[in-house]
């Protein structure tokens, strides 16, 4: 995926949301997909035809913290790196 489709931050502390208050986010942009007819997408559940950003918290007592995984490949590569692969 492009660099530019991996985005992160982290909410405020005073987020509307209180659960979410401090937490930190991640994300990757899903842009819409033109070629629907040429790849499997038998098992996909998400519209083919909408960009949408697919968001995950950060949740240290997960065994599986996707966003400890994505942070480090990402702030391991090469700072001029255009592509990310994970």
């Amino acid at each position: 995926m492009p660099m530019v489709h991996h985005k992160h931050g982290k909410y405020p502390d005073n987020h509307r949301e209180a659960a979410l208050a401090g937490k930190l986010w991640g994300g990757v942009f899903m842009p819409a997909n033109d070629k629907t007819r040429k790849i499997k997408l038998g098992k996909t559940t998400a519209d083919r035809d909408i960009q949408k950003m697919l968001l995950h918290l950060d949740d240290p007592q997960s065994h599986f913290n996707p966003h400890k995984l994505l942070r480090f490949y990402a702030d391991h590569c090469h700072p001029g790196a255009q592509k990310f692969y994970a």
